[in-house]
């Protein structure tokens, strides 16, 4: 198990802190010392603890890349706080997802607000911006498809598109390493992402799932919350396309 607060090597080439306060989500560092890149970038609560441990991990002050899974604000208000700090910082997406993260559209990005009807939905609004609920509109730099390969460091990962729990959301695949970064689309043990929120689908979870379950080189599965599994990944997929 990985305990929070803390950084942990998964392989040599992947590192996580995983997720620490309600909202927040696991955050995967990939590269070394000024190429260091975060898959999802947390709830924007820990942004200088998260630096002072890639500090001391890695010996480095800087961050040169995000990718966001998805545009939730449990994996995107860390972005606000590292952009802020890191003006120059690439910024990948999936080129569907882009289009809200440069809108900064709170109805996407913060789902929850819609849960709520009429007049409370404009009290819950301004309340959410006190507790630093307030997305910004950021540039996508690199804009992502299906099929993109993205080298960074020693890894060489895949785009696949997952929509569902998200129009734009996508996972990661290095077939080499037998690694798969998952966002919220799947978890471990069979749980998947949501499909009750604005833009999702549960038929479109559904053929994800199952493209997902189709990998035959998957050993290391990283998801966006809850812990990584570290063996027999791809048993974790076939079992989540199976209770759909």
């Amino acid at each position: 198990m990985f305990q929070r607060k803390t950084i942990h090597m998964i392989t040599e080439d992947v590192a996580i802190i995983p997720e620490g306060s309600m909202l927040d989500s696991n955050l995967y560092i990939i590269g070394n010392a000024g190429n260091l890149m975060l898959i999802d970038s947390g709830n924007g609560m820990a942004t200088s603890r998260i630096l002072s441990l890639i500090k001391n991990q890695y010996g480095a002050d800087e961050i040169q890349a995000i990718l966001q899974t998805h545009y939730h604000i449990d994996h995107i208000l860390g972005l606000y706080q590292f952009k802020k700090k890191f003006p120059e910082i690439k910024v990948y997406a999936h080129e569907v997802e882009a289009k809200v993260i440069e809108a900064g559209d709170n109805k996407y990005i913060n789902p929850m607000v819609n849960m709520f009807m009429g007049p409370l939905q404009k009290v819950i609004e301004p309340i959410a911006k006190l507790f630093g609920i307030n997305p910004e509109p950021v540039k996508v730099d690199i804009k992502l498809k299906e099929d993109d390969i993205i080298n960074w460091g020693s890894l060489s990962l895949r785009v696949i598109h997952t929509p569902g729990h998200t129009p734009g959301g996508i996972c990661l695949h290095d077939k080499k390493k037998k690694i798969l970064f998952t966002g919220d689309t799947v978890f471990t043990h069979g749980s998947f992402g949501r499909v009750d929120f604005i833009g999702g689908s549960a038929e479109l979870l559904q053929k994800s799932l199952k493209k997902l379950a189709d990998l035959e080189d998957v050993e290391i599965l990283l998801p966006g919350h809850m812990q990584p599994i570290i063996k027999d990944g791809r048993k974790h997929l076939k079992l989540a396309s199976s209770l759909w």
